[in-house]
């Protein structure tokens, strides 16, 4: 599908990138928080968070095909801020609409729209700081999302143990879990790239006011297909699970994190 957008996204886009031109926008995929611009410029419909500062976001898609190359032969573009502490986004060169000579990106949760290369320049994601390209082919169009899947037995295990939980502190969890969620539609939140700008705020902290009797039931939640936004709450009271690569989608390091927490029982 592919579509322009109306007032009101048009109101949401412009006001995020206030360098957008109007006949440059095209959506080209509706919200969803399945994959994000790392993933797809990469050609993987995954989410992928972007990894800081500069050196190590090129390292990052060195590890997926990708060579550092001069603006005028390159296919995605980097972006970040603070002369790359701080990398943001990744954007391609649009295969959706390619005679439009456009470049596409998938906005963190919210729109994929195409744009000129440069239309995204502001306060959000910063500034075109490397470009890349293949080093053989092209980029390929993102596959379909793939969503983990558990075994009947895992879900039973969690389930088992999320049972035992107190009524009460599941009541005040599903509250607070609700209230946090939330706040992932926000402007400010729903275009970010990486899972963790979404684990700050009181309507976090009160999730992990509630302590570590809650991790089955944060377990439990990250077995839903977007359960991988949690993994930040799950490392406030266990070991962290680094990726395993540099590209590693946060799909398949929620996955991981679970099942190492279900080992551990």
């Amino acid at each position: 599908m592919t579509r322009r957008p109306n007032p009101g996204e048009w109101a949401q886009l412009s006001g995020a990138f206030p360098g957008l031109i109007w006949n440059d926008v095209w959506i080209t995929d509706e919200p969803t928080p399945q994959y994000n611009c790392i993933g797809y410029s990469m050609g993987v419909r995954q989410w992928i968070n972007p990894q800081s500062p500069l050196a190590a976001f090129q390292q990052q898609y060195a590890a997926q095909g990708f060579a550092v190359a001069p603006a005028n032969t390159a296919v995605i573009d980097g972006w970040g801020t603070g002369g790359g502490a701080q990398m943001t986004h990744g954007s391609r060169q649009s295969t959706s609409m390619p005679q439009t000579g456009l470049w596409e990106s998938k906005l963190g949760q919210s729109f994929r729209i195409t744009h000129g290369r440069n239309q995204l320049t502001g306060a959000l994601y910063g500034t075109v700081l490397t470009h890349f390209r293949p080093r053989g082919g092209e980029v390929d169009e993102p596959e379909e999302v793939s969503v983990p899947s558990y075994t009947d037995d895992e879900l039973g295990r969690i389930a088992d143990q999320a049972g035992r939980v107190d009524p009460g502190l599941k009541a005040g969890f599903d509250e607070r879990l609700a209230a946090w969620k939330a706040t992932w539609s926000r402007q400010e939140l729903a275009m970010s790239q990486s899972t963790y700008d979404f684990a700050t705020g009181p309507e976090f902290e009160a999730v992990v006011g509630l302590g570590d009797g809650i991790v089955p039931l944060v377990v439990q939640e990250m077995t839903k297909p977007d359960g991988f936004f949690l993994v930040p709450l799950l490392e406030e009271f266990t070991d962290p699970v680094p990726p395993e690569t540099p590209v590693e989608s946060e799909q398949s390091r929620g996955q991981r994190a679970v099942r190492a927490w279900l080992a551990s029982r």
